[in-house]
């Protein structure tokens, strides 16, 4: 099922600001540290990003890790768990 609201955004943005505890409670907007930059490679497979994320709160199979690479060239993502 599928929604048209072409002016969604305007109509968040005026409800945010008009509300007082989006306002009082929101996240802080801050400069970041260093510029960022474009990582750049030559062809697939050159360069990979790889994140662990952990620990997720014990689930089925007590699995509480999640490992998530990312090849730069092609946008590849793969996604593995692990206990």
């Amino acid at each position: 099922v599928g929604y048209l609201w072409p002016t969604l955004h305007t109509n968040y943005m005026k409800y945010v600001q008009k509300c007082d505890k989006c306002q009082r409670h929101a996240n802080l907007h801050v400069m970041l540290s260093k510029h960022l930059h474009l990582i750049s490679t030559l062809w697939s497979f050159h360069k990979w990003g790889v994140n662990i994320l952990n620990p997720f709160p014990i689930a089925h199979k007590q699995l509480k890790f999640l490992i998530v690479v990312v090849d730069y060239f092609s946008k590849w993502i793969e996604v593995n768990v692990g206990n």
